[in-house]
């Protein structure tokens, strides 16, 4: 018997290129954000999205690279229980 774990890759890169996708979505907009600062009320609104869309983004490729260690404690930590 061996004592090899499986790494559950495809996961792995499924969750990162979605960090990837957010964190372009977040600098798209602080760019829109910043643009519409003229208006001090959306400008803000947008700007705090992109706050918000950061925060994800770091906290979902943070949960990715979790999922690749292969420890099964970290595998459960990264992912979504119900």
């Amino acid at each position: 018997m061996s004592n090899v774990t499986e790494k559950p890759t495809i996961a792995f890169i499924l969750s990162l290129v979605a960090g990837i996708l957010i964190l372009i979505h977040s600098l798209m907009l602080f760019v829109a954000g910043s643009i519409f600062t003229f208006v001090p009320i959306f400008g803000g609104i947008v700007l705090g999205l992109a706050v918000l869309d950061l925060i994800c983004a770091i906290v979902v490729i943070y949960a990715s690279t979790m999922v690749n260690t292969g420890l099964q404690s970290k595998v459960r930590l990264g992912g979504i229980q119900c």
